[in-house]
Parts: structure tokens; sequence; C-alpha cells
């Protein structure tokens, strides 16, 4: 069990990696295209590809972990709505 956490927790590292690459090479694109949308799509894909590689290489394997959720923000049994016949 514990060599499968261990691939699991390197395969969620190495999708960082990737994303962090793909982030590079996106915004490294971003100054060779003359046209205004592709320059922001580029620009978009980057931060996107580079936030969430970096959450991932940060995080590791911890992205899967249980956190407890406030009875606030729970999700309630669904009631019917009130009748607002008037």
């Amino acid at each position: 069990m514990t060599r499968l956490l261990r691939a699991r927790a390197l395969a969620v590292r190495g999708g960082g990696v990737a994303g962090c690459l793909a982030a590079y090479f996106a915004i490294g694109a971003v100054a060779r295209v003359d046209a205004a949308a592709p320059r922001l799509a580029l620009a978009a894909i980057g931060f996107l590809c580079g936030s969430l590689g970096s959450a991932l290489l940060w995080l590791g394997d911890h992205v899967f972990d249980r956190v407890a959720v406030s009875d606030r923000w729970r999700r309630q049994r669904s009631t019917p709505p009130p009748d607002r016949r008037v």
C-alpha cells in the first residue's frame, strides 16, 4: 500500500511539473504571436497551467486529504420551495 501511495504522490507532483512546463511554454509563445486574441488566450492558458501546476507540485498527494466543513456550508436536505401564490 505504501508503494501505491508513493507512486500516486509522484504522479501528482509529476503532473504539477508538467503544468508548470506548459505554462512556461505558453507564456514564452506570447511574445512570438502578433494577433491580440491568441495572445490573450496563451496568457490565460499560461496562468491557469501555472496556477494548477504549482498547486499540484506544492501540495502533492495532500490534494486528496479530507477537510472538515462547517455546518453552515454543508449541503442541506432539499426542501420544496414555499408556495408563493397570491
